[in-house]
């Protein structure tokens, strides 16, 4: 390593607006990949991809202080990233950037919005949080139009012309839950658990072009599914997303949460 941070210790906001869209018993996942994302520096001019992998070990408590220690790597643009709670390790991830092949800049002919998808598949109770419209089926394939925030959402206001990395994820992180639900027939109050995510993504994509997400179909693994999205600017492949998941019972779910682990 050529460098390292203090540790940080990472701010909780039950308030938040997105993370906290409805009450949880736990620290998001998508918080903590947020504040890792939010604090590796950019990459050097045309270094505009970012790739990154998060592993998710154990649930983050609410009543205890999480800590983000990050650690430039000796490559340029390498960063190692872990966050720990009362000194076990919650989350670690790998972060770099790199320059990204050509994407669209705006200007893209629009297609007609469609509608939002319920909030009851996306598990929001917030629906200025809705970050999909509703999938096409195809014999083999998924795509899931992206709907654009409005200008008060709280993404909105960090990239008012660009979709960031973090707004991609949610909008990757939904389309996983959807899925679970309509491709894989698990009930809509089963509890999803986020394992693992790995990105490769345009830093600043323009909000003029339309964007959906892609998905080859595939069986799911027992309890667990891989979803590999491909991530589509108008004509242009900019991406990919992938997420490790599992759908367990609540009397499962409630057995992990009394084992604090």
């Amino acid at each position: 390593m050529q460098s390292s941070n203090p540790n940080i210790s990472l701010a909780v906001d039950l308030e938040h607006p997105v993370y906290f869209d409805h009450p949880l018993d736990h620290v998001p996942g998508m918080l903590m990949l947020g504040a890792v994302l939010d604090r590796v520096l950019a990459g050097d001019a045309g270094q505009d991809q970012c790739m990154a992998n998060f592993a998710f070990y154990r649930f983050a408590e609410l009543d205890a202080e999480l800590l983000l220690g990050l650690r430039r790597e000796s490559a340029p643009d390498h960063w190692a990233a872990e966050i720990t709670q009362e000194e076990a390790t919650v989350c670690s991830a790998r972060v770099r950037h790199g320059a990204s092949p050509p994407i669209p800049a705006g200007g893209t002919t629009g297609r007609v919005r469609g509608d939002a998808a319920p909030m009851s598949l996306m598990r929001r109770t917030r629906e200025e949080n809705v970050a999909l419209e509703m999938p096409r089926f195809t014999g083999t394939q998924v795509a899931c139009p992206l709907l654009d925030p409005a200008a008060d959402h709280h993404f909105a206001l960090k990239h008012p012309r660009t979709r960031g990395v973090v707004e991609l994820v949610e909008a990757a992180r939904q389309f996983g839950v959807l899925l679970w639900q309509l491709e894989y027939g698990r009930p809509a109050d089963v509890r999803l658990l986020l394992d693992a995510v790995d990105l490769d993504l345009p830093t600043s994509l323009s909000r003029e072009v339309p964007m959906e997400l892609r998905w080859d179909r595939a069986p799911r693994r027992g309890i667990a599914a891989s979803f590999s999205m491909e991530v589509w600017a108008g004509d242009t492949r900019v991406g990919r997303v992938a997420l490790e998941s599992r759908a367990v019972s609540e009397s499962a779910y409630q057995r992990l949460r009394g084992a604090r682990v």
